[in-house]
């Protein structure tokens, strides 16, 4: 059979679309999906912790004038949109923060347990934003635990999800490089928690010990314990930019760890708060570079 030039141009028209399709399909995830959808999702865990800390921080600010109450209100309304922006995203997606919609059947219902639970304390935390009376923050603060974990439950099945989906072991330095800015905030939270309600140092020493770990880990390769205290072996990160960040990161963090170990006042609470805010930054930005590494 002859085929006359339009019906070869049509044919031809036909094969692109339906490749285009397959590249672009809602089915299909590049590694650099797979490694923004970790990113953020481990990121969500940080944010419940951040939360935690600044529902704190104003509790702490009417007997701590060298807390700026403001500043502090402003940034909890900012953790909290973050959080639930981010929450959606992750289930419908979402074009700014460059989020796929999840096609994972298993990945969608856990994101539905975490939704149910922020949607219950959302009411909490929005009455905090819009009232100055702190009688019950801490029981407040309290109830971004149990999201921490369901959250990192969920970053969990992503990360394993995502290897077996693009081959590729990266998403798992991702994860524990993302757990990271989770334990900088958990720190600064509990050193409240003992200011404030003579809370024990065990949770922090944990805390403390663990992101010490990773770090050594991350730097030199080894083992790092996860939450429910096995133990899995990492390859240190090759990628000389991303190393030379997390030597920045372990810098800072020898000050941290210092403010941490030493007696909690009301004026070591403040360095406490200004210090997880700037160790933070630099630890995001490690997870960034990594983020970006696609083999």
């Amino acid at each position: 059979m002859r085929l006359n030039i339009p019906t070869l141009y049509t044919l031809l028209l036909l094969l692109l679309v339906g490749q285009s399709g397959a590249v672009h399909s809602d089915d299909s995830y590049s590694v650099q999906d797979w490694h923004t959808i970790v990113n953020l999702a481990g990121k969500q865990r940080m944010l419940t912790q951040q939360i935690s800390k600044e529902i704190l921080l104003i509790a702490a600010s009417s007997e701590n004038k060298g807390l700026n109450t403001a500043d502090i209100y402003s940034e909890l309304l900012e953790s909290t949109e973050l959080f639930e922006q981010t929450l959606i995203g992750l289930r419908d997606g979402n074009e700014e923060l460059n989020l796929r919609p999840v096609k994972n059947s298993a990945i969608k219902a856990k994101l539905e347990i975490v939704i149910g639970m922020w949607q219950q304390l959302k009411p909490d935390i929005d009455h905090i934003l819009t009232t100055s009376d702190t009688k019950g923050y801490i029981a407040v603060a309290s109830q971004a635990l149990p999201l921490l974990n369901e959250m990192n439950s969920t970053v969990h099945l992503i990360e394993k999800t995502a290897i077996i989906a693009s081959g590729e072991t990266n998403s798992t330095i991702i994860n524990y490089a993302g757990r990271q800015r989770m334990l900088i905030q958990k720190m600064a939270k509990e050193a409240l928690l003992i200011h404030l309600s003579g809370e024990n140092r065990n949770s922090l020493f944990r805390s403390i010990w663990m992101f010490e770990e990773t770090l050594r880990a991350l730097i030199n390769g080894g083992e790092i314990t996860k939450d429910d205290n096995e133990k899995i072996t990492i390859q240190k990160v090759s990628d000389s930019t991303s190393q030379a960040q997390l030597r920045r990161v372990d810098k800072s963090w020898a000050g941290y760890k210092s403010l941490l170990n030493n007696k909690i006042t009301a004026q070591s609470i403040i360095h406490i708060s200004n210090w997880s805010k700037s160790l933070l930054i630099e630890m995001n930005r490690a997870v960034k570079m990594l983020e970006r590494k696609v083999p």
